[in-house]
């Protein structure tokens, strides 16, 4: 399905957050701004705190935030950074630990690829990736479980959500309502 191009950009609205696919979505709490697919948020002792590494399209970066304020109080760009935090039990101290790191390299190949004999690779070559929704979103969810788990793997039931919200006057309630 082409998008609509009269609709207005995804982004903030006055109700909540517009998506790329048309959706309207209303985030609980305060929020803090950071680049897209935030992976992992680890909040310090503190409470007051908390480590967060974002990934996805934009640039990838580890922060500290102060959940206070909701301001960076540090962010370093992490190229490539698919992965999870852990904290130490020593972290974030008044005390400079100065040791050097060492990178550990990838134990699997990153630049491995499935091949035309992969599971599902028949199915998934001719999907339109150009734009979104432009496959069968289930039958790609069905290759990559399959892929992952292994073909016998019993696959876990689709979940479709919805948020719905209440209108806040009479009239534009009676405007939903009329054809």
């Amino acid at each position: 399905m082409r998008p609509n191009l009269g609709s207005p950009a995804p982004g903030p609205t006055a109700i909540g957050y517009l998506l790329p696919n048309g959706w309207h979505i209303t985030p609980a709490g305060r929020q803090i701004e950071t680049t897209d697919l935030l992976v992992n948020i680890q909040p310090l002792k503190d409470s007051k705190r908390a480590i967060i590494a974002t990934s996805g399209f934009n640039e990838h970066n580890v922060a500290l935030v102060n959940l206070e304020t909701g301001s960076f109080i540090a962010k370093e760009s992490a190229y490539q950074s698919w992965f999870g935090l852990a904290l130490s039990v020593n972290s974030f101290t008044n005390v400079a630990d100065m040791t050097p790191y060492t990178m550990e390299k990838a134990q699997i190949n990153l630049n491995a690829k499935n091949n035309a004999l992969a599971y599902g690779a028949d199915r998934s070559m001719p999907m339109d990736f150009t734009e979104y929704d432009r496959i069968d979103d289930f039958e790609l969810n069905e290759i990559l479980w399959h892929s992952i788990m292994g073909v016998d793997a019993p696959l876990p039931p689709a979940v479709r959500r919805a948020l719905a919200f209440r209108t806040s006057s009479r009239v534009e309630k009676q405007n939903l309502l009329t054809p």
